[in-house]
């Protein structure tokens, strides 16, 4: 009997570790190309993004030839390096905007809504998780639009 109930812990302590995700750490985007110009810069909270210019994902264009259109993307930076993730696909949805990104890995997935405040500026109100590898991590977000 003994037996059986150690048997069945190791299989649960297995399970548990087999459906453990690392999380992804992100830090401050920061010192972009002279040729983006970003649309969307998005913090953990309003201070962080208006006061401290602290911005864990901005998303906007790269101009890189005058033969094609901008590229659409957003930027992460992990590990002290800058990751661009090109726009799949993009959708609105009655007031909520849905973005997938891909690249180097990374599968990211924005949503957010528009939400007005008197006397300011739109800011937008979501979260976005984003996936390398068995890593995954949510960040919940509020963002404004314009360059910094």
């Amino acid at each position: 009997m003994n037996n059986r109930i150690g048997f069945i812990f190791l299989l649960a302590l297995i399970g548990v570790k087999c459906s453990h995700h690392d999380e992804i750490i992100l830090e401050n985007v920061s010192d972009l190309p002279e040729n983006f110009s970003g649309n969307y810069h998005f913090g953990r909270d309003i201070k962080s993004i208006e006061e401290l210019k602290e911005f864990i994902l901005v998303t906007g264009k790269i101009d890189t030839t005058s033969e094609s259109p901008p590229l659409r993307l957003a930027v992460i930076v992990v590990d002290h390096t800058k990751v661009f993730l090109n726009l799949d696909k993009a959708q609105v949805n009655n007031d909520e905007t849905t973005e997938r990104y891909s690249g180097n890995g990374y599968d990211l997935v924005l949503i957010y809504k528009e939400k007005n405040i008197l006397h300011h500026s739109p800011i937008y109100e979501g979260y976005f998780v984003i996936q390398h590898n068995n890593s995954k991590s949510q960040y919940e977000v509020v963002g404004t639009s314009g360059n910094y």
